[in-house]
């Protein structure tokens, strides 16, 4: 189930030029409620008419879900009660070093912590490889004797 909260408007830039919907890419501090307050950054898509209701230091509404806090999306048209809370709260700034990314992918960093393994596996066998194949040694011949008694 989503989460829904506030967030600051750091900064919004738009990133392309559509006939009716532009994308936006915005730095937002989120204000979870209760949780430290963190960054993130997000694109959405916004109607040319609603571009000057987001400005920098403005809040907005987000969701998102509550195990990946880095998936925010804007609520354009929040309901009364959120709206009213956006207008009236006053939320600060977090430090850029409080920014939320996504993790890196599951299949794909797993499989190159895997390639990096054998391959550093293979650089310490491979130089002793040449001296283990040239033995020919065989372990000593055990001789048992049997009494009777």
């Amino acid at each position: 189930m989503p989460r829904t909260a506030l967030a600051r408007i750091e900064s919004l830039h738009a990133t392309g030029g559509e006939p009716a919907d532009i994308p936006i890419q915005f730095d937002l501090t989120v204000d979870p409620g209760d949780a430290p307050a963190y960054r993130v950054e997000t694109t959405a898509g916004i109607n040319l008419v609603d571009v000057p209701e987001y400005r920098p230091g403005g809040n907005v509404v987000i969701e998102y879900p509550a195990d990946r806090p880095w998936r925010v999306r804007l609520v354009q048209r929040p309901g009364p009660e959120w709206r009213s809370r956006a207008e009236t709260a006053r939320i600060g700034s977090a430090p850029a070093s409080a920014t939320v990314r996504r993790p890196p992918e599951g299949r794909a960093f797993g499989s190159v912590i895997l390639i990096g393994t054998v391959f550093g596996a293979a650089a310490v066998v491979l130089p002793f490889f040449p001296d283990l194949a040239d033995r020919k040694e065989s372990a000593p011949a055990i001789t048992v004797v049997v009494q009777d008694g």
